[in-house]
């Protein structure tokens, strides 16, 4: 019989571009595409010693009185014996692969998957053991190639691995891609024609060229992770970080966290800009890779990183925090300048710390003020977290609120200058939990806007305090109209306008009645959609203020550009102004320069006479604070405006 090596050598091209594409793109990080580069290496020696093989055949063949044999017999016995390994081990690999793919080689199945290991030893055994028994193939004196009963064996170890994977890629086919689900099943049923093709056409060496094939198919497909790469640090994305934990977390595959927060990025992108702090996170990333030793490190995004270790590598993590915390203590220099970045780095043990993905993500975007108040980089280890306990019990505190409609809104009076009077008063909403008690609204507010209750709570406000005005008609007591703060989030929602409507009409309050109050931080989305929205709110006839300026986003072209009627300064200003003469300068100045724009000026935080008298002498036409009066329930803020309006 006669051989055609023509198909093995065009495997051999395959296999050989397969892995220059893989080196090249060093795309070896994980244990799958360590398996997968096995199989190519497998692959190429296979082919290989396949060529070898027949071509010495099909010399013997035509030349059948050819001398010295055994030099032959030599290479034909090594180069099947190779052979033989290689080809055996694929199905094995594959297998395995398959497992990495769908994330089911972790710790909890480890010692299950140690018995399916069992016919590979076995077929390895035999191949062993194959130059004393000749079992599985043996040569004749001319040379003739004989198989033995044990060669049926490895028939059907490798049916039984092909048998395993078809069955692990059907049963976890949701926790993988459909593009990636595909070709695992179709480098299964392409193998299978191959290896049929090859029992009819014994002749034509076709099985490895089919194996190659739907091998290219798996690195344009599943080994072509691009998905998975942050494009600017060029290490793991959140994508990859989400599915690696969640498989951790579905397996109760014990793992080791350490999270790295820069917690004042943001202040550097604002100061050097986007591109040169994107090539700072970019050396960052390179440099947690290198002092982490393992290439399990992702870019959460906005500053936020993580580094996943196996359970036993407690040392590692520890040394990782230390390094860290001596590299930003020193401050980052990159291209001449250095930046001191203030880090937070949490130290987990997944699940024993935190048992679910929605609580870790929590924890990794939460922009937490633990950094700020320390006022340097931080560790937090394991059960210290403790604050996203609370987080979760707050959830649930205002869930709860929001289900009961038990949640109070109070009112803090605003005194006039000009009338001496209480002119107006804010909307403040309150949260009372019977396990937690009084939830201050700077904790449960920032939660609120994180999981996107903060909508259905400012509806809520928005609705008791047009039904207090509108049934106690609070005209009557001096009070021209109150304040309503606005989120963000709700500037979103395109039917904010219609449903404000809705609930004006309802308790028959004309839309001056409201002044809606827009945070300076939400004021810098001055986007279309943003401007829009406050454009058909102001045509209803609601007005605006612009609340806490100064808090460190103050910027005057908020003021240009958007239509505002009252501009409240930020009690964070009058403090300072009590302590320094410059930040009084800088008071002063603000309230000039927004008087000149024939604005009104409301000052809040006012606690004292001598600050009262201050911001009064320097032209603030309105003062909020406790010198007057702390927030309070509606039938206490009624009586407050007819005592001191006397009326």
């Amino acid at each position: 019989m006669i051989y055609n090596t023509t198909f093995d050598l065009c495997a051999v091209i395959i296999y050989l571009f397969t892995l220059y594409y893989v080196i090249t793109k060093k795309n070896t990080h994980k244990a799958q595409n360590k398996i997968f580069l096995f199989i190519i290496l497998n692959g190429i020696i296979c082919s290989l010693t396949d060529i070898t093989n027949a071509t010495i055949l099909n010399y013997l063949t035509e030349n059948p009185s050819v001398e010295r044999l055994f030099v032959f017999r030599a290479i034909l016995q090594a180069t099947m014996y190779i052979y033989t390994v290689t080809h055996n081990l694929l199905p094995a690999m594959f297998f395995l692969y398959t497992l990495e793919v769908t994330n089911k080689n972790n710790s909890q199945n480890r010692e299950r998957f140690k018995l399916l290991a069992m016919p590979l030893v076995l077929s390895i055994t035999f191949i062993a053991l194959n130059p004393f028994m000749h079992g599985v193939f043996y040569f004749d004196e001319t040379l003739t190639y004989h198989r033995g009963v044990f060669m049926y064996g490895l028939y059907i170890t490798g049916i039984f691995y092909i048998i395993a994977t078809l069955y692990f890629v059907i049963k976890f086919r949701a926790d993988i891609p459909n593009n990636k689900n595909a070709t695992l099943t179709l480098f299964i049923v392409t193998t299978f024609i191959g290896s049929m093709m090859q029992l009819v056409f014994p002749q034509i060496l076709l099985e490895l060229f089919v194996e190659s094939i739907a091998f290219l198919c798996i690195l344009f497909t599943i080994e072509n992770d691009d998905e998975i790469y942050n494009g600017i640090t060029r290490i793991y994305n959140r994508r990859a970080f989400l599915s690696d934990t969640a498989s951790a977390f579905d397996s109760h595959d014990k793992r080791l966290l350490l999270v790295l927060k820069l917690t004042n990025l943001r202040y550097y992108q604002s100061v050097l800009g986007i591109s040169f702090t994107n090539d700072v996170l970019r050396n960052i990333a390179s440099k947690l890779i290198e002092v982490s030793e393992t290439t399990d490190v992702y870019d959460c995004e906005n500053g936020n990183f993580a580094v996943l270790y196996p359970a036993n590598n407690s040392n590692r993590i520890n040394k990782l925090e230390d390094t860290l915390s001596e590299i930003f203590s020193k401050g980052w220099e990159d291209k001449n300048i250095t930046m001191h970045f203030k880090t937070l780095q949490y130290e987990i043990t997944l699940p024993d710390d935190i048992d679910n993905l929605e609580s870790l993500v929590s924890l990794i975007d939460t922009e937490t003020d633990h950094a700020r108040a320390v006022g340097k980089s931080t560790c937090i280890h394991g059960k210290e977290i403790s604050f996203l306990q609370r987080e979760q019990k707050i959830e649930r505190a205002i869930q709860k609120a929001l289900d009961n409609k038990s949640l109070k809104v109070y009112y803090q009076p605003i005194w006039d200058k000009e009338t001496n009077k209480i002119h107006s008063a804010e909307a403040l909403v309150r949260l009372y939990d019977e396990e937690l008690g009084f939830i201050p609204p700077d904790e449960f507010i920032p939660i609120a806007e994180r999981n996107n209750s903060i909508s259905e709570i400012g509806e809520f406000v928005f609705e008791q305090t047009v039904r207090m005005f509108g049934e106690k008609n609070v005209h009557q007591y001096g009070i021209k109209f109150i304040e309503v703060n606005l989120s963000p989030v709700q500037f979103m929602h395109n039917n904010l306008a219609d449903t404000f409507r809705t609930i004006m009409e309802k308790y028959e309050v004309n839309a001056p009645s409201i002044n809606l109050e827009i945070t300076e931080s939400a004021a810098i989305n001055d986007s279309d959609s943003f401007v829009q929205t406050m454009q058909k709110l102001r045509n209803m006839g609601f007005t605006f203020s612009l609340d806490d300026y100064g808090t460190g986003y103050s910027n005057a072209s908020h003021i240009f550009n958007l239509d505002f009627d009252i501009i409240k300064l930020d009690k964070s200003i009058l403090w300072k102004a009590d302590q320094k003469a410059s930040a009084k300068i800088i008071l002063r100045n603000t309230i000039q320069m927004i008087k000149e724009m024939n604005l009104k000026i409301v000052m809040e935080g006012v606690e004292t006479d001598s600050q009262k008298q201050a911001v009064s002498n320097l032209g603030c036409d309105y003062i909020q604070g406790f010198y007057f009066s702390k927030p309070m329930e509606a039938d206490r803020f009624i009586d407050y405006c007819k005592k001191f309006n006397k009326l």
